[in-house]
């Protein structure tokens, strides 16, 4: 009996076909922004870009030209509010690499022409480089790799009160490296957070009693050449764990007398001075519109001295029926 004996093959073939260069991004955040105060909040490298070009089988070409851009993906919200993506910057921190182009270049800010500016978050692309001439050709290399990493700055602001929360904003950035034709060869979203701490200032400002009320006496012809002057010594303090203003303002823009004549309250210029250094914190010629006298940072208790006083021979005064001319004068502070 014959036999015959049948042997199967399984016969794979595996062609090798030469792939292009791959260029890829990667992107990922690091961690999450905090902020206490009106005066806004730094993370360092809260972003991190990473280039990888890779060249399997050389040579191939790949771009000569580029751009790396960015924009925010989705709102930034906590789920009840949404933040001001312009209020948040990416300021450019470090680069680091692995390996060279074929000009065997050193990869740096200058040489990648990366925007090294405050670079605001937006919802539309903005440019992290904008035709980056740092040519991306590996015809003998076979990888290169980048890290770009940027900082977050939050504006300080009193607007951010109403940001406030205990919940934290999430943030969404797509990166994306496009070629000279704009066509995007790569992209990657990073995700980072943000959280704005409720807000709870202690400000205030008091004056001494003495100083509330202010006498400007025109009652001989010197007072009338050389003009009148009075000081209050530590006329009010101030206190506040925020930045703020300081302005002053008059109800109307006339002094009255009893008998309704009239005297403009601009002819009287208003001098605040820090009562230790006594440092100018500001000059005002009186006016019912709010001018600032002082701006300052946060701090513990400060006294003040003011001066209230008129140019000398001011003709303003001259032939005015003689009486006691009265106003009111507000001060006003705010946090910043």
């Amino acid at each position: 009996m014959t036999k015959f004996i049948l042997v199967l093959f399984s016969l794979v073939c595996t062609l090798a076909v030469a792939q292009p260069q791959q260029v890829r991004v990667n992107a990922y955040g690091g961690g999450q922004i905090a902020v206490n105060g009106y005066n806004g909040g730094t993370k360092s490298k809260i972003l991190t870009v990473q280039m990888q070009i890779s060249d399997p089988k050389p040579p191939n070409t790949t771009m000569d030209q580029w751009s790396l851009t960015y924009k925010v993906n989705g709102t930034i919200s906590n789920g009840s509010k949404t933040f001001p993506p312009d209020k948040i910057k990416l300021r450019f921190n470090d680069v680091t690499h692995n390996g060279t182009n074929d000009a065997n270049i050193i990869p740096t800010a200058s040489s990648l022409m990366l925007n090294t500016g405050m670079l605001p978050l937006t919802y539309t692309n903005s440019f992290f480089a904008y035709n980056s001439t740092y040519n991306l050709t590996l015809l003998t290399k076979y990888y290169m790799g980048l890290t770009i990493s940027y900082d977050a700055v939050v504006d300080s602001g009193a607007y951010l009160a109403q940001y406030s929360s205990g919940t934290a904003y999430t943030i969404n950035v797509t990166v994306e490296i496009r070629d000279k034709n704009g066509v995007v060869r790569d992209s990657e979203v990073a995700n980072f957070s943000m959280m704005i701490i409720p807000i709870y200032n202690n400000y205030g400002m008091i004056f001494d009693p003495a100083a509330q009320n202010i006498l400007l006496e025109f009652n001989n012809t010197s007072a009338y050449v050389n003009g009148v002057s009075k000081t209050f010594t530590q006329a009010f303090s101030t206190v506040s764990t925020t930045g703020y203003t300081v302005k002053v303002s008059t109800l109307s823009n006339n002094l009255t007398s009893g008998n309704n004549n009239l005297l403009p309250v601009g002819a009287i210029k208003l001098t605040v001075r820090d009562n230790i250094t006594q440092a100018i914190k500001g000059t005002v010629n009186l006016s019912s519109t709010k001018q600032t006298v002082i701006t300052s940072a946060a701090h513990t208790t400060l006294f003040f001295d003011t001066t209230y006083s008129t140019l000398p021979g001011d003709v303003g005064f001259y032939n005015k029926p003689y009486g006691q001319y009265s106003g009111t004068l507000v001060f006003e502070m705010a946090p910043q």
